[in-house]
This record gives C-alpha cells, structure tokens and sequence, in this order.
C-alpha cells in the first residue's frame, strides 16, 4: 500500500468525535476515556484498496503532520484499529498544532 498522507476535511474547534481525509477512505474517530483519549482508525469499505488491505492485514501506522506516531497495529476484520490517544494535547489541539494532516502508511518490520 502506498503512503495515504491527506489534509484533514474540517478543522473545528473543541475535540471533534472524527476527522476524515478530504479523499474520505480513512477516519479518526476520538473517545473520550478517563482522563485521556481513544483513538480508533476506520478504513472505509469503498476505498480501492481495502479488500486487498483487510485481506493482507498489513500493519499500519497514523501520523501526524509533523511524523509523530499517533497509532499503529492492524486493521481488524472490520476495517478498524484502535489504539490509546499518545499525546498530552487533546486530539484536535495536537492535530492543528502540527499541520493539520494525518498519514496511514505501512509499518515496516524494522520501523518502530
């Protein structure tokens, strides 16, 4: 799979529950757990690419526009990977504070 580097669809203000990629094929969806964040990454099942990807189950990794790891693991049966939120800013602080944009890629075996 090639690199998905995308502009985020909308920018809002306060913590958005989901931000898309402008092509839509993936989602971030944010839920708040506790005192910090969940995130789950959701490949929609009418991208191109996706029965080959689900089938492959590649591992993937999300990141920021600043190439900060957000999430990484595989998707599950259901086009989803979940993951707890790694920064101290909330989800839409951090996301416009580095460029607004968020890439799914492939993680490699030697990548951390």
């Amino acid at each position: 799979m090639a690199r998905q580097p995308r502009a985020l669809r909308a920018a809002s203000t306060g913590t958005p529950e989901a931000v898309v990629t402008d092509d839509g094929w993936w989602t971030l969806h944010f839920m708040s757990a506790g005192a910090g964040w969940r995130t789950v990454l959701q490949l929609a099942p009418q991208a191109p690419f996706a029965e080959a990807l689900l089938v492959a189950r590649a591992p993937l990794r999300v990141v920021d526009g600043a190439g900060a790891v957000v999430l990484a693991g595989q998707l599950d049966a259901d086009g989803e990977c979940e993951a707890a939120w790694p920064f101290a800013a909330a989800p839409s602080d951090h996301l416009q504070a580095h460029g607004a944009r968020f890439t799914v890629e492939p993680l490699e075996a030697d990548t951390p």
